[in-house]
């Protein structure tokens, strides 16, 4: 085989010109003021990660800035992780939401908050890039949280408009345990630029082994390095690397090799290692030092034999990082597990006294030392407070069920959590977890008692059931649950008042009691108006609109109340007034059943009219209403006082089989 002279030797990656090409071409484009976004797929150790640096080279040399954000493969890591270090690399800061930095949650956060939390930092972003060029690197985004995927996915919609370049890599494949790429990132990888990054050509290969071994060795071992490696770059370094220091054999899988590789390394090297593995991919030597008591100065000694035989680099004074992910996971699966749960704990414990440590960083330590300790639960609550805070709804429901999943605690603080669990998993979109977390919390305030912490929960399986559908008995029954259990009490109660709104809305909604709906709503409002807090009113005034209008109102059909109920109890002066006002366009008596037995509108309205009736009860919406399970909380002792109340109820909701639906008649 012929091979190039040593002096004229590449000293760039390998086999990777037409990547390479597509980098600068990227890079080139940003700096002429069209921003584009790439990204690079492919295997653990196929060369994400080089390439990435390449393209930081080739940008420093055009005169842009480079900012790099990596994913974060454990539970640790703080909503939009990759890019709190992207902002920190330019000197910016993230614009969180106004109470962020208290810790506390944003109550009733809407999703307007999230989408003017990506239009500001990709604002920031394109202005930073009229100054200079960037180049944003982002490293592992299969290990990105969901909410930094959707912001990038926002960003790349305006790339165009600034000097801003985007390259991502993330793993095609998952070999070892862990998240897969989620369906933000794949719907942004189908539309975007996406290079699939495989193994090299043999020709590469022997170039690779070369550079580690020489040319001499090179000729004789390549070709079985590729056949056994793949081309996969990592591998084949690896497996040369393990030749030069004279091992016999090839080992057949990158276990082997790591194997062989950490056994070449000085003991105090790899004992370092194994616990620098538990603090995480990046760490200080203090850090290692206080965690395995020993000197300073002994760990950085060790630290350094890591950093000659390319285990681990620097990544600052002090500080370093493994030079793969494979180097740290293997490292950490050779600690016994009772040694992994004390090293943990001693980590957590020394992270908790800085202040600059995010708190989910600390609660990840504590988690994986003892999930039932009171740490792991305390700093667990902390963790999903600080996301659900920064508005990343997916990191804090996760913390939230380390917090749930702790024993020991006071009743009432395993009633919150679990309602704040129902709550975060609620605006993560999870509406069929978030309602089973909302009857785990009544199961438990139930049992308190908790009167308040049941209202909690009935309101909040009504908010689920308002935008996906549940079974109207099983909300209606914990709503009634809920009233009765709170009694009779003041009105001033904006809780209780919110219970009689919500009971309403419901009632009215599946139209299964309209006239105690009016009442309900009636009373709400006099109470929330005497009481005077605007956002009571404003919920009970909606109840009242629920229960005065029904859904999809049309003159002279199906949906229009009767003239006789507008001006009976419940209906508002303004109702009157408007329903006067309008005499003579709707039929004087109410819709239902004709002289056959058959609806009046069966044959001559649409069939959407025809659902508006709660008259209509072959064909109401409460027909295809699912029943709540035999047995269950709600289908016990809070259903059977909610539907001695009003037999409507007990006749529409007890339905076992849904009505056959109604064919719409032909034009």
């Amino acid at each position: 085989m012929s091979r190039k002279p040593s002096a004229t030797r590449k000293t760039g990656p390998f086999g990777r010109d037409d990547v390479l090409a597509e980098l600068r071409r990227v890079v080139d484009e940003a700096v002429a003021g069209r921003g584009h976004l790439l990204l690079l797929a492919g295997e653990a150790g196929i060369g994400k990660t080089t390439m990435l640096t390449a393209a930081a080279g080739f940008a420093e040399s055009r005169g842009a800035r480079v900012a790099w954000g990596w994913g974060w493969p454990g539970e640790g890591a703080p909503g939009y992780w990759p890019w709190v270090q992207v902002m920190r690399m330019l000197g910016l800061d993230i614009p969180w939401p106004a109470g962020q930095q208290g810790g506390q949650a944003v109550q009733d956060a809407p999703a307007s908050d999230r989408f003017r939390l990506f239009d500001e930092v990709t604002s920031l972003l394109l202005a930073e890039s009229r100054i200079q060029p960037l180049l944003v690197l982002l490293d592992d985004l299969q290990w990105a949280d969901p909410p930094s995927q959707l912001l990038l996915d926002f960003l790349a919609r305006r790339l165009p408009a600034g000097a801003v370049a985007v390259v991502g890599s993330y793993r095609d494949t998952e070999p070892i345990p862990g998240p897969v790429p989620g369906s933000a990132l794949a719907s942004l990888a189908a539309r975007t630029t996406v290079l699939p990054l495989t193994g090299l050509s043999p020709d590469a290969v022997t170039d690779l082994v070369a550079d580690v071994v020489g040319d001499q060795r090179a000729a004789e071992v390549a070709a079985g390095v590729h056949r056994r490696t793949g081309g996969n770059p990592f591998f084949a370094q690896q497996v040369s690397w393990l030749l030069r220091s004279g091992q016999d054999g090839i080992p057949p899988g990158v276990h082997e090799a790591l194997a062989l590789r950490f056994a070449a390394l000085p003991g105090a090297a790899a004992a370092a290692l194994r616990t620098a593995a538990v603090i995480g991919q990046r760490f200080t030597a203090d850090l290692v030092a206080q965690a395995a008591g020993e000197r300073p100065g002994a760990v950085t000694e060790a630290l350094s034999a890591a950093v000659r035989a390319r285990v681990v680099s620097r990544d600052a004074p002090g500080a370093y990082r493994f030079a793969h992910d494979l180097f740290r996971e293997y490292a950490y699966d050779q600690l016994p597990a009772a040694e992994r749960a004390g090293l943990h704990q001693r980590i957590g414990q020394i992270l908790a006294q800085d202040r600059d440590v995010p708190v989910a960083e600390i609660a990840r330590h504590f988690v994986h030392a003892d999930p039932a300790s009171p740490q792991a639960r305390r700093y667990s609550v902390a963790a999903a407070r600080d996301a659900a805070a920064r508005l990343a709804y997916e990191e804090a429901v996760r913390h939230w069920e380390h917090a749930v999943a702790a024993p020991g605690e006071a009743p009432a603080d395993r009633i919150e959590a679990w309602l704040e669990l129902a709550e975060a998993r609620r605006r993560a979109g999870q509406g069929e977890a978030a309602g089973q977390a909302y009857l785990r919390g009544a199961e438990l305030a139930r049992a308190g008692p908790d009167p308040r912490g049941l209202a909690r929960a009935a309101l909040g399986l009504h908010a689920i059931g308002s935008r996906l559908w549940w079974p109207p008995a099983e909300v209606i029954a914990l709503l009634c649950e809920a009233l009765d259990t709170l009694g009779p009490g003041g009105n001033d109660d904006p809780l209780r008042l919110r219970v009689l709104a919500s009971l309403a809305r419901a009632l009215a909604w599946y139209g299964l009691d309209l006239p105690r709906a009016r009442t309900l709503a009636a009373e709400a409002v006099a109470a929330a108006r005497a009481d005077g807090d605007p956002p009571t009113l404003a919920a009970c005034l909606l109840a009242q609109h629920h229960a005065v209008w029904p859904r999809t109102p049309r003159p002279n059909g199906c949906g229009s109340p009767p003239r006789a109920d507008r001006s009976g109890p419940g209906w508002p002066t303004w109702a009157r007034t408007s329903r006067r006002r309008r005499a003579g366009t709707t039929p004087s008596g109410p819709p239902g059943p004709g002289p056959s037995g058959t609806c009046c509108c069966a044959s001559s309205r649409p069939r959407r009219a025809r659902l508006d009736n709660p008259a209509c009860s072959a064909t109401s919406q409460n027909g295809r209403a699912r029943r709540s399970p035999p047995g269950s909380a709600t289908s016990s002792a809070g259903s059977s006082r909610c539907t001695r109340r009003s037999p409507v109820i007990s006749a529409r909701a007890s339905r076992q089989a849904p009505a056959a639906p109604t064919r719409r008649p032909p034009r």
